[in-house]
């Protein structure tokens, strides 16, 4: 498994790469990139660097281009990530799959198994399947509670795949830890959830569509509740 096939399915990233103490250890630019690539790591680094230097404490720095940006996020002291990416993105949904899979990159950038190969292409509608698929099973407890839930977190994960692609694996997974770690899982919480989802949904109509998408799958969810609790 390619450790950078997650990010090729993210919306606007052409490419990415993982560099350790001034090594590339994988990547799926193309690899006539790969010298340039190690020189624009030291000059990020140099940057960030120079940032700490100045006690900013920011790990990200970009450079723009004309019909594209490059982005370099530092791991740890001896780790960047690095992509390319379309000039208009999403960067506060890209930000949280790089924070989703920091230590994942880490350890990878830290083995023995850093051979360098690109990440293979799939097809987006099979991509969406699996991530959906994935999600699913992984989005409850066990609880009574939260196995009444799932037929709207499920269709909750599909309207917001709906908005950002296969990406909504990514960002969903990360939210609903956090909200299940800040109070019970149950269905008067569930707008705190979707909120803290559709905050990182750039474009206002899609961001309004899964909000407005989502109320109601709340609401349903509330009207079989009380409709139980009578029978």
């Amino acid at each position: 498994m390619n450790i950078l096939s997650d990010f090729q399915i993210l919306g606007g990233v052409r490419h990415s790469c993982l560099i350790h103490k001034h090594r590339l250890r994988a990547s799926n630019f193309p690899a006539m990139f790969n010298d340039n690539l190690l020189n624009t790591a030291r000059i990020f680094k140099q940057m960030l660097d120079a940032l700490q230097a100045l006690q900013q404490g920011h790990n990200e720095v970009q450079i723009e281009m004309n019909d594209s940006r490059l982005l370099g996020f530092q791991l740890n002291e001896d780790t960047l990530f690095v992509l390319m990416t379309e000039p208009n993105i999403n960067q506060a949904l890209i930000g949280t799959a790089i924070r989703s899979a920091a230590k994942n990159l880490i350890a990878f950038a830290q083995s023995d198994d850093g051979n360098i190969k690109p990440a293979s292409a799939m097809q987006p509608s099979v991509t969406m399947t699996k991530h959906i698929e994935r999600t699913d099973s992984n989005v409850t407890h066990g609880t009574d509670e939260s196995e009444a839930l799932k037929p709207t977190l499920k269709q909750i994960i599909r309207l917001l795949s709906e908005q950002v692609g296969p990406a909504a694996q990514i960002l969903f997974k990360r939210e609903y830890v956090i909200w299940t770690n800040e109070g019970e899982v149950s269905t008067y919480r569930l707008p705190l959830l979707t909120s803290r989802i559709a905050s990182f949904i750039e474009h206002p109509e899609k961001r309004s569509h899964f909000l407005l998408g989502a109320s109601d799958l709340i609401n349903a969810a509330t009207t079989t509740e009380s409709s139980n609790a009578i029978h």
